[in-house]
C-alpha cells in the first residue's frame, strides 16, 4: 500500500525555498569570490616576497610573508616562506610553529616535508626529522634530497649501518646523483673508514667535478690519511669553484691547516691572517647570520640551498 505523500508547505507553494535556496547558492558564490581575491593579494604579496629573498634581503621577505598569511590565512607557501625567512634570522622555533601551520594546511607538499625535518635535525628532533624525511622519499621516491638527508641523520642517530644500506639503496636507484656518493662517503669516514671513503668521494667529483664542497669533502679525507699534497690539489679545486661565502672560509682554513702539516708554515700562516682580516671577519659574520648547512627544499620560485654533508 503506497504511503500518502505530504502534503506541500506554504513556503514551497508560493516559492519561498526556491527563493532561499537560491541565496544560500549566491551566499557561497560571493564566499569563494572573496576567497579568491584574499589568496589574490595573498599571492601578491608573496611573489614579494620571494623577489626580496632573491635580492637576499631576508628580513623584508619576512616581512611580506608576514603580510601574506595576514592578506590569507590559509595560504600555505605564504607559511612556508615566513618559516624559511624566520630560520634564516635565527628564531628556530617560531619557525618550527610556522612550518607546522603550513604542513596543517598542505601535508601533501613534498617540500615541506624537506624543511620542517631539516630544522626538527637542527633541534636534535631526530626521530621526528628522520619521520618526514622517511615521508619526503614515499613522496618523491626518484629525488636524492631524500635519501641524502635520511642517510646523514640515521649516522647522527648512531645508525650507521641503517644509512649505508639507505645509500646504497638510493645510489642503485639514482647512480648519477653525486650527493648520494659524498653522503655514502661522509657516513664512512665519521666512522674511521676513511681509506674506504676516497673512492666514493673520488666517484662524486667526477660525476660533477665543478661541486666545490666534494672537492673540499675530497681533501679532508686526504689529510685524514696523511696525503697532504693531494689533500692541497682538492682544497685548491674547491676554493676555484666556491660561491658560498661560508665554504670559502672553511676551505682556507683547512687549506691552512693543509699547508702548516706539510711544514710550509709561513705560507699556512698567511692563510690565517688572510682569513682573520677585517673582510674576512665581515664575511664570516654575514655567513653565520646566513647559515644553511642543509639543502632547502622551498616553495617555486625560491633558489635551493646547498646539501647537508656536502
Amino acid at each position: 500500500m503506497a504511503r500518502p505523500q505530504p502534503a506541500p508547505s506554504m513556503d514551497s507553494l508560493v516559492g519561498i525555498d526556491a527563493k532561499m535556496e537560491a541565496l544560500n547558492k549566491l551566499e557561497m558564490l560571493q564566499e569563494e569570490v572573496d576567497a579568491a581575491l584574499a589568496r589574490r593579494k595573498s599571492n601578491g604579496f608573496l611573489r614579494r616576497a620571494i623577489k626580496a629573498w632573491r635580492r637576499g634581503d631576508i628580513t623584508r621577505a619576512g616581512q611580506l610573508a608576514l603580510s601574506s598569511t595576514g592578506a590569507d590565512e590559509t595560504n600555505s607557501k605564504a607559511y612556508h616562506v615566513l618559516g624559511m625567512a624566520l630560520e634564516r634570522m635565527g628564531h628556530v622555533h617560531k619557525a618550527l610553529v610556522t612550518y607546522e601551520r603550513a604542513f596543517q594546511l598542505d601535508p601533501d607538499d613534498p617540500e615541506l616535508l624537506i624543511n620542517l625535518g631539516l630544522i626538527a635535525w637542527n633541534l636534535k628532533q631526530n626521530d621526528g626529522a628522520a619521520r618526514m624525511f622517511s615521508l619526503y622519499i614515499d613522496a618523491c621516491p626518484d629525488s636524492p634530497l631524500g635519501y641524502n638527508n635520511l642517510g646523514s641523520i640515521l649516522c647522527d642517530m648512531g645508525r650507521p649501518e641503517s644509512a649505508l644500506e639507505t645509500l646504497r639503496a638510493a645510489i642503485l636507484r639514482m647512480p648519477a646523483e653525486p650527493i648520494l656518493w659524498n653522503a655514502l662517503a661522509t657516513v664512512l669516514a665519521e666512522e674511521g673508514r676513511a681509506e674506504e671513503s676516497l673512492v666514493f668521494y673520488n666517484e662524486s667529483v667526477r660525476l660533477d667535478p665543478n661541486f666545490a664542497r666534494l672537492h673540499h669533502n675530497l681533501g679532508y679525507a686526504y689529510a685524514h690519511l696523511g696525503r697532504l699534497a693531494e689533500s692541497l690539489a682538492a682544497y685548491d679545486h674547491a676554493l676555484a669553484n666556491v660561491a658560498d661565502p661560508s665554504e670559502k672560509l672553511e676551505t682556507e682554513h683547512s687549506r691552512a691547516i693543509c699547508l702548516i702539516g706539510m711544514g710550509r708554515l709561513e705560507d699556512g700562516f698567511a692563510e690565517f691572517e688572510k682569513r682573520n682580516s677585517p673582510r674576512g671577519g665581515r664575511d664570516r659574520k654575514a655567513s653565520d647570520r646566513g647559515r644553511c648547512p642543509s639543502r632547502r627544499a622551498v616553495p617555486a620560485l625560491v633558489p635551493q640551498g646547498r646539501c647537508r654533508r656536502l
